[in-house]
């Protein structure tokens, strides 16, 4: 009797021996699960293009997982692109070993540069049944794309032997912050110098989306052409990485001359029958095809042509009959620096008396009275001593 009861102890501790340990034991050959990324391209990915994913579904654990389904839970700034399965069954994923996915996805345009967590979803035996969550992150890094999209001058025009403002207007048309901007004027031509500071002006950072001015005083040389010169602007800064990044863009600076037309004398030739007036070109370029009429009450005494008048130069121009007397127009047109056809009226006061000074004609009047009474002095003299010496 005693040795039945001994047995039955001894059995009874056995089997709750194997009642406990058979849980531990089914924990040793159950599976471990996880989600690991094995491949991005490109990467980092670039705001506002797609993305190619793999992944690998690993099994850590020494028992296999049967009928295993994983969900990819695409936040923003992830989209699946059409055509992606976003449930993808596993009829096992064996013990200590994975099995492949991917993905393709296109990333948000306004996402910003960061690393995103991609959420996937693991379910065992069904999908109405517990799931757990894994994640995996996907560098997203923004480019900066740099741009000049205006040059504006102040004065509107750069005039050979002035300091103009130049503007330039940079845009960020990429999808990362440039930083640390400076930007250099760097021209080649002697005619073309930045001053202060040697052309280099500091911008700062501009963002995605974004632009800044940035402003060069320049001194345009006296002996500049008429023409647009084409300027190197360098823009050196960094990008996301913090590497540096040296960019240049070529900008056209047009240089062009004004014409300033006036009138420095006028003069009458009355041997000629004419009024000369004298123009002067008080501009920076030349003046071109210049016809001038002479109007007086609405009607035009003549017209006078020369074919240029350089910058500070003068010119005469003669019209006839002479006007002694009234208000009259000069109607200048001429075509300009840039073959635009321009118009000028200068009024002018006449005024000049009849046998006036530089008059041949009053001059000649004067010296045949002089002679004549000379003579007929001369004559009478010679009488008076005649009749006397009789």
């Amino acid at each position: 009797m005693k040795k039945t009861f001994v047995a039955l102890v001894m059995f009874a501790v056995f089997a709750l021996s194997l009642a406990l340990a058979a849980p531990a034991h089914a924990d040793l050959y159950a599976p471990d699960l996880n989600v690991v990324l094995t491949n991005q391209t490109p990467y980092p990915v670039e705001p506002g293009i797609n993305v190619d994913l793999g992944i690998q579904l690993q099994n850590s654990g020494k028992g296999s997982g049967q009928d295993v389904y994983l969900v990819i839970v695409p936040d923003n700034p992830f989209e699946l692109l059409p055509g992606q399965d976003s449930i993808k069954f596993f009829n096992e994923v064996p013990a200590l070993d994975g099995v492949k996915a991917s993905y393709k996805l296109h990333v948000n345009s306004s996402a910003i540069t960061n690393t995103y967590d991609l959420s996937f979803q693991i379910y065992i035996g069904s999908l109405q049944g517990p799931f757990f969550t894994e994640k995996v992150g996907i560098n997203v890094q923004g480019i900066p794309d740099l741009l000049v999209d205006d040059l504006s001058i102040s004065p509107q025009a750069a005039e050979p032997g002035s300091v103009v403002k130049v503007d330039a207007l940079v845009k960020n048309v990429g999808t990362g912050s440039a930083r640390n901007i400076q930007m250099q004027f760097n021209s080649t031509a002697d005619e073309i110098k930045p001053i202060l500071s040697k052309g280099t002006v500091f911008a700062g950072d501009i963002a995605p989306g974004q632009s800044a001015h940035v402003v060069f005083d320049v001194s345009i040389s006296s002996s500049a052409e008429e023409k647009t010169y084409t300027i190197p602007l360098i823009a050196s800064y960094k990008n996301e990485n913090n590497n540096a990044v040296t960019e240049t863009f070529s900008v056209g600076l047009p240089v062009r001359g004004s014409v300033m037309l006036d009138i420095v004398k006028i003069e009458p030739l009355y041997d000629r029958d004419t009024l000369r007036v004298e123009i002067a070109n008080k501009g920076t370029t030349s003046a071109k095809s210049i016809e001038a009429s002479l109007v007086l009450n609405n009607k035009t005494i003549d017209v006078d042509y020369v074919s240029e008048l350089k910058a500070t130069k003068k010119t005469t121009m003669d019209f006839s009959p002479l006007v002694q007397k009234g208000v009259a127009q000069l109607v200048i047109n001429y075509v300009g620096p840039g073959l635009e056809k321009n118009q000028v009226t200068k009024e002018i006061s006449l005024n000049f008396a009849n046998g006036g000074s530089g008059d041949g004609t009053g001059i000649a009047i004067v010296i045949t009275i002089v002679v004549v009474v000379a003579g007929y002095y001369f004559w009478n003299r010679r009488k008076k001593k005649k009749k006397h010496s009789q």
